[in-house]
């Protein structure tokens, strides 16, 4: 378990993002309860039919009264540096790139949820 007030915190995070970019690991998320809360998710994008290697970014923060999200792909990898270390030093999330897409968090979980319920009634 992460606490955000561990001093390795950084050196943590900054171990499963390279773990990622070498493609030891497949995700990573981070999710953080100072400010409203959130949490931000980076996923690899390892495609066939795209040779772009990039990285799936989704990050919400639990804002009132509606959560605010957003995702996009990133190749970058040092700006996915960037923003985990502005996240865990300065609590700053990243501003979203113009062509990522904003989501309704609150749409997106509620559908989640019901998708899930739904799996569940037809193992019954």
């Amino acid at each position: 378990m992460l606490v955000e007030d561990d001093p390795s915190l950084r050196y943590i995070v900054q171990s499963g993002l390279e773990d990622i970019i070498e493609g030891k690991s497949l995700w990573m998320l981070y999710d953080f309860t100072k400010g409203d809360g959130g949490y931000i998710n980076i996923r690899r994008r390892d495609n066939d039919t795209d040779p772009i290697t990039g990285y799936k970014v989704e990050y919400v923060r639990w804002t009132k009264p509606a959560p605010t999200g957003f995702r996009g792909v990133v190749s970058d990898e040092g700006l996915l540096r960037s923003w985990l270390w502005s996240l865990i030093d300065g609590e700053r999330l990243p501003d979203p790139l113009s062509c990522w897409e904003e989501f309704d968090v609150n749409d997106y979980f509620g559908r989640l949820v019901f998708r899930f319920l739904d799996e569940e009634k037809d193992e019954r």
